[in-house]
């Protein structure tokens, strides 16, 4: 009987000590992607699916030669991917991301097209309807010209997040210290490099360490000064000691010091929003001080890293508030750069762009919205990772970060407003007025998740240099009907409480109306998600010099359900 029960033991041990094999195999690749390893992940996940065919072990392989930008590979498996039962919209608009990049536009045309089936309102949709053309359009320099120069300062390190201070720059790099062995193994950290302009040539010093209070013993980089250059922000990579069996975890925060007397840095704090439980990285302090613009993977984001902002009044900051989503996407949106004219700059692997992280632009207007974001285009974005872009107070020349070369390089642009020509009317053709006709726009505003009509919704209609804003209300059966003037065009604007408010990005025009009632869909302000919960965890064993680049997790809240902040207003156009 012993013997018999010793037998049993044995085989269900064969059973499932595979099965916990296959378990540890599936934590540690994901362990690799939430450090960026994504090479040791794929190969983790290839094993996995030696023995068990996972659909989940397939999307994140996909992901991964995504991120690597290993776009043949990626195309492979997100077409194994689009074709299951569960697959997300976003699988499908990855997929024809990765067809497009691989010189198969028309196949990529018809899954943007499925994406937009079940996404009508992605902010990507502008693009994605006209995505072959709009691709030829950002390799195509048009009304500002961008002239680049790759500085002599950089070394075979990486070099990364140039910001401005005094008559020079502030940049992170790997590059072996003063004094330091090539065996040496190079963290991040902050140098300083003079720029000054010798008969009309900008010329660069020798790279020097900015500043011994500030190094640490892992990686110091991406800064930013207050405008008297007495205050520095900058992001610094710490340890989080395991808990619960977990492994030690490698998380970003933000650091801040003032300035003691004329070299030295003291006062040395991390900011009171920093959190063991995730990243908050890349600061960029507004130029009247009061506002930080960073990147974190916090919960109640859209997916990914996003962009926030937090306000100081008093000395103390508040509360860190998501950007929304007309900036902020499923994937990665990091290094914004808040410039004196309201402009945001940041990079992006989720906006639709030429490949990698593109550089993207957006304003601020009044009442907390943005304006719809616009790619930079060639030739500052590549097909590779473009990003840290930072723009002088003139606004003529700036720098950013690339590895376009297969290393991390900063480099300088100049640019240009190129003249346009002014179309000229002919005196001599007579103007016959258009007679006058009745022209109404009609539509219905429903619930994004569940399609059921909004009574009481408020559409507003702002013209575009003619006639008076319009505006109308939702019937119980969502519907509305508005008068337009002949020869006006709008911007069509829907708002309703516990609702996001929706701005077209397309203007409506009354004399090319189009028949169909238009639909207009709200998100309200808290839904639930469906979306796979990712797991963050960092593998001890690799040190990512990369987590100050790019890196793709998604956070929930306890209840699955993403929690939207309440205290400021969006734009919902996704």
């Amino acid at each position: 009987m012993r013997k018999q029960t010793c037998l049993l033991i044995f085989l269900l041990g064969a059973i499932a000590f595979p099965g916990f094999a296959q378990q540890a195999k599936l934590k540690k690749a994901q362990f690799y992607m939430e450090t960026l390893n994504y090479e040791a992940a794929i190969d983790l996940y290839k094993q996995v699916l030696e023995k068990r065919d996972l659909p989940e072990a397939k999307m994140a392989i996909a992901e991964a030669y995504r991120k690597l930008n290993d776009c043949a590979n990626a195309e492979i498996w997100y077409a194994q991917i689009v074709q299951l039962p569960d697959a997300s919209p976003f699988q499908k608009y990855y997929y024809g991301l990765m067809l497009q990049r691989n010189g198969k536009c028309e196949e990529a045309s018809y899954w943007y097209e499925q994406f937009l089936k079940q996404r009508p309102y992605d902010v990507r949709k502008k693009q994605l309807v006209k995505a072959c053309a709009y691709r030829q359009e950002l390799l195509t320099q048009k009304d500002t010209i961008f002239e680049l120069s790759r500085p002599g300062f950089n070394g075979t390190a990486s070099d990364i997040g140039p910001a401005f201070y005094r008559d020079g720059l502030v940049f992170g790099s790997t590059r072996i210290p003063e004094g330091g062995s090539a065996t040496d193994r190079a963290f991040f950290d902050l140098y300083f490099v003079p720029v000054s302009i010798q008969s009309d040539s900008t010329v660069y010093g020798q790279p020097t360490l900015f500043s011994p209070q500030l190094k640490s013993r892992f990686h110091d980089a991406i800064a930013t000064f207050s405008n008297d250059q007495k205050e520095v922000f900058f992001t610094r990579n710490r340890k989080v000691e395991a808990v619960e069996g977990k492994l030690s975890v490698n998380r970003l925060e933000i650091m801040f010091a003032t300035l003691t007397d004329s070299t030295t840095w003291g006062n040395l704090t991390p900011l009171p929003f920093n959190n063991t439980a995730y990243s908050v990285a890349h600061p960029s302090l507004s130029p009247d001080g009061n506002r930080l613009f960073f990147s974190s993977d916090m919960p109640g984001g859209f997916g990914g890293k996003d962009i926030y902002v937090c306000s100081r009044e008093g000395g103390l900051w508040g509360i860190p508030v998501n950007l929304g989503p007309n900036i902020n996407t499923d994937s990665d949106e990091l290094y914004p750069f808040f410039h004196q004219d309201k402009r945001l700059y940041f990079s992006s692997d989720g906006h639709f762009g030429l490949g990698g992280q593109d550089v993207f632009v957006t304003r601020e207007l009044e009442g907390g919205d943005w304006e719809a974001v616009e790619n930079l285009g060639a030739p500052v974005n590549t097909e590779f990772d473009d990003f840290g872009f930072i723009v002088s107070e003139n606004g003529l020349d700036g720098y950013f970060a690339s590895d376009r070369t297969g290393n991390d390089d900063i480099y300088h642009f100049s640019q240009q407003k190129a003249t346009m020509p002014v179309p000229v009317a002919d005196a001599a053709t007579p103007v016959v007025p258009e007679p006058v006709k009745s022209i109404v726009l009609n539509g219905r505003v429903v619930n994004h998740l569940d399609g059921t009509p909004l009574a009481g919704a408020s559409v507003q209609l702002t013209p575009e240099a003619c006639g008076n804003a319009v505006a109308g209300i939702t019937n119980n059966a969502g519907e509305y009907s508005i008068a337009l003037t002949p020869g006006c065009c709008y911007k069509v604007r829907a708002e309703k409480g516990d609702f996001f408010a929706y701005t077209l990005d397309e203007k409506i025009c009354a004399d090319n109306l189009k028949t169909p009632p238009m639909e207009i869909q709200l998100l309200p302000f808290r839904t639930e998600t469906t979306a796979e919960k990712i797991v963050p965890a960092i593998d001890k064993s690799r040190e990512q010099t990369a987590l100050f680049k790019t890196g793709n997790s998604k956070n929930t809240d306890n209840n699955g359900s993403i929690a939207y902040l309440l205290n400021i207003y969006y734009d919902f156009q996704r």
